[in-house]
């Protein structure tokens, strides 16, 4: 497992070509790799050769005898799937740096929000002119490679236990369509392990259950944000937070008006959480009014109920060798943040502040203390000897963020 001042390091998204483990774990589809496209295209062969001469068209979930897919979900699917039959093809969102895919039911309403994993930015089929980089793994974003964001698509979905933050319904699935982007093929790099299909339209990407709502929190005036339930603010900053948002801006939260005195809120485009370091974290709700209060009873009550060790071992049998030991410690450091900063009464913003860089040169106060805690037990492999030693550094803190703010 690589250490926590490994992970800060924000080149620390360069990851060697393992063959080893490549070889071992060539089954797993969240990477793409040629192995597993060879299974899925040997599969569906037989189907292919049965429609042939039509167009091209599938959407099917990638594990569909996953039994912690609920009912919802699958609908969700099957109405997408419907809607193409019915000759409503998959619309390009022109928001996004991203190909971002909107799909219709067989009345044409919106159903689904589809991201195929080669259309990310600097993949090989990015729709919106970022195309590969040369000599680089790096994203986007530090710390998430290329190819990795409709994993945590559903990554943020599996963790938001019981709806808690309202994350929607989030599952990987194969898709084919003659309106997605096909730009000439490209050979990734061998350190890249990032693969489209062999020799099909076939894509892999991330399928989320369509949202109805009313508008995002980008650009709202004072007296909408003003309606912002206290609590409705909290359970998003309390999701970035665990996660490490490095993308929570006000056009991916969306509002929806329950009633004339209720306004519900939605988080959507997780595909920038769950990085290998806490280098980028950005949260628009930071200055919020909402934020700025202690975490209400129903918060603190989720964070207690909190199991990270549960929480790792689900994304370990879900996503295999996408989510590894460097992901695993970041969710252990905020998992364990969370769990002494609410009961301690600080305030989602003040959390937030501790994990926000005030320049892209000098580390927040969350990095320091893990470069603190890492010097104190010796560069320990060990997540739970370093936690020991991080755990008085962050109480220390707290403390000192308390008595700050109350005086």
């Amino acid at each position: 497992m690589a250490a926590v001042g490994q992970a800060i390091n924000i080149n620390s998204n360069r990851r060697a070509y393992d063959p080893e483990t490549h070889s071992v774990l060539a089954n797993s589809p969240v990477r793409g790799s040629r192995e597993w496209w060879i299974e899925v295209e040997n599969k569906l062969a037989s189907e292919r050769e049965s429609r042939a001469g039509s167009e091209e068209i599938l959407l099917r979930l990638v594990d569909e005898d996953d039994p912690d897919i609920p009912d919802k979900l699958r609908r969700a699917v099957q109405s997408a799937l419907q809607g193409i039959q019915h000759g409503y093809s998959p619309e390009l969102c022109k928001e996004g740096v991203g190909g971002t895919y909107f799909l219709f039911d067989h009345r044409g309403k919106k159903t689904g929000v589809f991201k195929p994993q080669d259309e990310e930015p600097f993949h090989v089929n990015n729709p919106k002119g970022f195309r590969p980089r040369h000599e680089t793994d790096a994203g986007i974003k530090h710390g998430i490679l290329v190819g990795e964001a409709s994993v945590r698509e559903c990554v943020a979905y599996l963790l938001d236990h019981n709806g808690f933050a309202g994350v929607p319904a989030t599952v990987l699935c194969l898709c084919e369509h003659e309106a997605f982007t096909y730009n000439e093929r490209f050979t990734p790099r061998p350190s890249r392990m990032i693969q489209p299909a062999l020799s099909t339209k076939l894509k892999l990407g991330s399928f989320q259950k369509y949202v109805k709502h009313d508008g995002d929190s980008e650009d709202i005036v004072p007296s909408l944000l003003s309606r912002f339930p206290v609590h409705e603010v909290q359970k998003i900053a309390l999701l970035d937070i665990r996660l490490v948002n490095t993308d929570r801006h006000g056009g991916n939260i969306l509002w929806r008006e329950e009633s004339s005195s209720t306004i519900s809120l939605v988080p959507i485009d997780h595909g920038f959480t769950l990085p290998a370091n806490l280098s980028e974290a950005f949260f628009a709700w930071l200055i919020w009014p909402q934020a700025m209060l202690p975490f209400d009873a129903s918060c603190r009550a989720y964070i207690q109920s909190l199991d990270v060790e549960s929480d790792i071992q689900l994304l370990q049998e879900k996503f295999g060798r996408t989510i590894d030991g460097r992901h695993f410690r970041i969710l252990r450091v905020t998992t364990l943040l969370l769990k002494l900063a609410a009961p301690a009464g600080l305030s989602p913003g003040q959390v937030g502040e501790m994990m926000s860089r005030d320049n892209l040169e000098e580390p927040c106060l969350l990095e320091q203390l893990c470069t603190t805690a890492e010097l104190t037990c010796g560069h320990s492999s060990d997540d739970r000897v370093f936690l020991g030693a991080l755990q008085p550094l962050l109480q220390r803190e707290i403390s000192r963020i308390l008595t700050r703010d109350h005086n």
